[in-house]
């Protein structure tokens, strides 16, 4: 292998050297990412407040377009209950739509939505706003803290309302969160990899053609001058085109053109 490469040209040889070193920078910010972005994550998903925000955003994305078109179509619930079915098992306890007046226009629960927790959260102007208050179950005394989180959602005729989504932290610690986030991080990761080593290989050929244009052909054009003055052509076969290394290399053979044609000249005069 390492003949193979000894045997290649310049032009080879540097594209190679390039791409590797492209190759190492991405290997290098794919890990350095991947660990920012998992210690980023965690925080993201193992906040039970956090985690009711993001699943009211993520909801909301999709019931504002049905919510624009018609805002008493069954879709509505449909969704909201596929929510409450997915995100269930993550502590996610009560999922619910109030109009301006804090009437419930949807919501996840078989039961009536009771009163006093619609009136848990005070639902300010704030676009975003969670509060916490605690229970406890009168059977096993055991205790809960809940997170209210209220996403503010702009409703026909300008009115304001408010996409509720309440989470029971007794399920903050649940393990499928953390695979989630693995998953979201990888999710993140990947098309930017992808368009990492599409930039990578770019960046290899644009600057493998510089280096061609920059140096290898004017290597070439260097080769081509000292063939001619092998057959002959001492004076002008090297032309100066610039004050760079290669400026003086080209100066030197033309010097040295000069002097052989001019020793060349003394020789012949002594004949």
């Amino acid at each position: 292998m390492l003949e193979k490469i000894k045997s290649l040209s310049l032009r080879w040889k540097f594209g190679i050297l390039v791409l590797a070193a492209l190759l190492v920078m991405v290997v290098v910010l794919y890990f350095t990412l991947q660990l920012f972005l998992k210690r980023e994550f965690a925080a993201l998903y193992g906040d039970p407040a956090t985690k009711g925000l993001f699943i009211a955003e993520l909801l909301l994305s999709d019931l504002k377009p049905i919510i624009d078109k018609n805002i008493d179509s069954q879709e509505l619930e449909v969704t909201v209950n596929a929510y409450k079915a997915l995100y269930g098992v993550y502590g996610i306890r009560y999922i619910f739509l109030l109009d301006e007046n804090k009437q419930v226009i949807v919501d996840s629960e078989e039961k009536p939505i009771a009163k006093s927790l619609i009136d848990a959260n005070p639902m300010t102007d704030e676009k975003k706003l969670c509060v916490s208050y605690s229970s406890t179950n009168k059977q096993t005394g055991q205790k809960y803290t809940w997170h209210d989180c209220a996403l503010a959602v702009k409703l026909p005729n300008n009115a304001q309302g408010h996409m509720r989504v309440i989470v029971l932290e007794h399920y903050a610690d649940s393990p499928v969160w953390k695979k989630i986030a693995d998953q979201h991080a990888r999710g993140v990761l990947t098309p930017l990899v992808i368009l990492a080593l599409l930039l990578s290989i770019l960046l290899t050929v644009l600057l493998t053609l510089a280096f061609w244009y920059l140096i290898l052909k004017r290597v070439m054009t260097i080769t081509q001058s000292v063939d001619r003055m092998s057959l002959g052509e001492l004076v002008g076969a090297v032309q100066v085109q610039s004050q760079d290394e290669l400026g003086t290399l080209e100066e030197a053979l033309d010097r040295m053109g000069a002097n052989l044609k001019d020793a060349f000249d003394r020789i012949k005069r002594r004949k």
